[in-house]
């Protein structure tokens, strides 16, 4: 989740009063969600198709697998590490768990997630 510097001419970076503080700390944010998804994946073996709830149910704000939830995260944030991540660990991009019928891929659109998009793209022309 590393954040996009601001822009204030062509590839120029401008400081914010603060902003050195707020990275550290969403630095140190994504490294600790980073470090909880490899230690449930990789160390107790939980499989990065689990669903968030029973198969046929439909509880509000439950988006099914954990592609979906960063497929519908922030489309301005680097969602790079964890979604290569999980499709190297057997993700399945295109795994129907949502009531509506919708994939992680249609989940992206829907919340205009471009680079979601593109990450899985790439990893399917492999």
């Amino acid at each position: 989740m590393a954040l996009l510097p601001i822009k204030s001419g062509p590839d120029r970076e401008e400081e914010r009063p603060g902003s050195s503080l707020l990275d550290k700390y969403l630095a140190t944010l994504h490294s600790e969600r980073m470090a909880m998804v490899v230690h449930l994946v990789d160390t107790l073996g939980v499989n990065p198709n689990t669903l968030d709830q029973p198969v046929g149910w439909s509880l509000g704000n439950h988006w099914g697998t954990p592609l979906c939830y960063v497929a519908r995260s922030n489309p301005h944030w680097d969602c790079t590490e964890v979604t290569q991540f999980l499709l190297q660990r057997g993700a399945d991009p295109g795994l129907v768990m949502d009531p509506a019928g919708w994939d992680s891929i249609e989940l992206a659109k829907r919340s205009k997630n471009q680079r979601f998009l593109d990450i899985v793209e790439n990893w399917k022309a492999r």
